[in-house]
């Protein structure tokens, strides 16, 4: 039984809520917005996609070569609970983010490039394991990875001007409707799937 396109669709989406909440929190600091300033970030966190997902992907490939019987019913099944557990740990960590308190100051700044950067390669760490999520799952690699860079544009152009224009407020809900997805999706596989 093959993975439905509907499945990868709402497993990117839900990962790229991540970056939709860090673009809000930086356009709610920032003085100005411009078109530099999104393609900056932006670039930043495509060179993290880039990587992460082609070698999440990658690795889902050779984990059958590790397997004994990779043809039989078993590995299917051993295959689609990894899935399930690597999205219901990415939405664990969402729920846990929905839960933090933070503090948050707005004030007007320059775009702070460091947290940026530290939190792409937080979302590179999610995009692996997405990759290898949808490896599993038997996804196409080129379809994902479309979906994963578009996915990405759109949440760091829309959160740094949702930020800008309106501040730092949907955190609680975005983190909460992600992990919800994640969590779904994962159980969705299991009842499906097994």
């Amino acid at each position: 039984m093959t993975s439905s396109y509907l499945e990868c669709l709402i497993i990117i989406a839900a990962v790229s809520m991540y970056v939709f909440m860090v673009a809000e929190y930086e356009g709610s600091n920032l003085k100005v917005l411009n078109a530099g300033k999104t393609l900056i970030v932006l670039l930043i966190f495509f060179a993290g996609q880039l990587v992460s997902f082609g070698a999440g992907f990658e690795i889902s490939t050779k984990v059958p070569l590790f397997i004994r019987f990779r043809d039989s019913s078993v590995y299917h099944n051993v295959v689609y609970v990894l899935a399930a557990l690597i999205l219901m740990i990415i939405g664990s960590y969402m729920i846990y983010r929905t839960l933090k308190t933070e503090e948050i100051e707005e004030r007007l700044q320059e775009v702070n490039y460091k947290r940026i950067a530290r939190e792409s390669w937080t979302f590179a760490a999610f995009t692996c394991l997405s990759g290898m999520s949808s490896g599993f799952m038997k996804f196409k690699f080129s379809s994902s990875f479309i979906t994963v860079l578009c996915a990405t544009a759109a949440a760091v152009v829309l959160g740094l001007n949702s930020g800008y224009y309106q501040g730092y407020r949907f955190r609680r809900a975005v983190f909460g409707c992600s992990s919800a997805m994640l969590v779904g999706t994962g159980i969705e596989i299991l009842v499906r799937y097994l």
